[in-house]
């Protein structure tokens, strides 16, 4: 169900994994989160099915909404491109030498793309930059990839990402950008152009293209263009932060009680927030996922996750875990507090 995401993993600090799902079963996802001891589940469902996630509250977990990814189609086989503006020969392959000339321009054309990283506090919007940068490069020599760029006055002034799959014949227009210095002149329209034209030629039976639902813009570009709306899938962000290799920042040890319930689990876990904390903490969500036997011995460890896009602010995680290392409650708080008190 969950897919390791090394790359966005190194990126932003923190175990992070994905999931496309055609249905819904919270139980069976928090499952996985915690078999994965996951901080971060990117979840990708159908629009209209994807009211199940949030029964993750049951779980002690909140559900993110971070966008609604739309795809479009254009069917290749019946579709007659319309001519360029520019001549076709001012596109060509990209080198690897216009790697630098293409990450700088993903920097300036995607500095304030509300992608559904920008949602999550927990993760920084120049760390989801750099990966707008590091996945325009992979397009410059993956197998079944292609970038285009289009040079003016010495210059790289656009750039256009493809991949395709020759056995399906489908190709998608992955990443494109103009320079705002080129804008306006035609140009992104020339792009889906060329390469409908390109890939048509090859025989590509459908040509795809994805974007966030608010980017208006690039969606009435497409239409224009011969692509029809086919489908919508809702991106959610699961901050489970149960990563027990973290460090901690307090634990303890505790004897389970016969009348414990997540309001002990919340007490237990209060008492080891920093009492000198200018700001203290408060509860956000929690949830007991099986109770310990009672009389049976605990351990409870809390550990933090700054929020990167509100510095000074965290989430504190605490985790309750029983004799068997197995997870029988977590609790959030958030925080503005420098920190937190020490081990017991």
């Amino acid at each position: 169900m969950l897919i390791p995401s090394p790359l966005e993993s190194k990126r932003f600090g923190l175990r992070i994994f994905r999931a496309d799902l055609d249905s819904m079963d919270a139980a069976q996802l928090f499952a996985a989160l915690a078999a994965h001891d996951a901080d971060l589940a990117i979840v990708r469902l159908p629009t209209g099915v994807s009211s199940g996630i949030h029964a993750l509250a049951n779980h002690g977990m909140h559900a993110l909404h971070a966008d609604t990814l739309v795809t479009y189609e254009c069917d290749l086989l019946r579709h007659a491109p319309a001519p360029l503006k520019a001549a076709p020969a001012a596109f060509e392959l990209a080198r690897p030498e216009d790697g630098a000339a293409i990450s700088e321009m993903v920097r300036v054309v995607f500095a304030d793309y509300p992608s559904h990283y920008a949602a999550n506090p927990l993760l920084s919007r120049q760390g989801a930059l750099e990966g707008y940068c590091e996945w325009a490069l992979t397009h410059l020599d993956a197998e079944n990839c292609l970038t285009w760029v289009m040079r003016a006055n010495g210059k790289v002034a656009a750039f256009a990402c493809n991949a395709f799959d020759p056995a399906a014949r489908i190709c998608q227009g992955v990443l494109y950008g103009v320079h705002p210095d080129f804008a306006g002149n035609g140009i992104y329209g020339d792009l889906i152009r060329h390469a409908q034209h390109h890939f048509k030629r090859l025989g590509y039976a459908r040509m795809r293209v994805q974007t966030q639902i608010g980017n208006l813009a690039v969606q009435r570009a497409w239409i224009r263009d011969g692509f029809v709306f086919a489908k919508a899938l809702d991106t959610f962000h699961v901050n489970a932060l149960m990563d027990r290799q973290r460090d901690t920042i307090a634990e303890t040890a505790l004897c389970w009680q016969d009348s414990g319930t997540i309001s002990h689990l919340v007490s237990a876990a209060t008492a080891l927030l920093d009492p000198g904390s200018s700001s203290g903490a408060s509860a956000c969500n929690a949830a007991m996922i099986g109770t310990p036997a009672p009389g049976s011995r605990c351990t409870l460890q809390l550990r933090r996750y700054e929020l990167a896009q509100r510095p000074g602010h965290a989430i504190l995680s605490a985790t309750l875990h029983d004799a068997d290392e197995r997870l029988c409650g977590i609790a959030h708080f958030r925080s503005g507090a420098a920190g937190a008190g020490a081990s017991s």
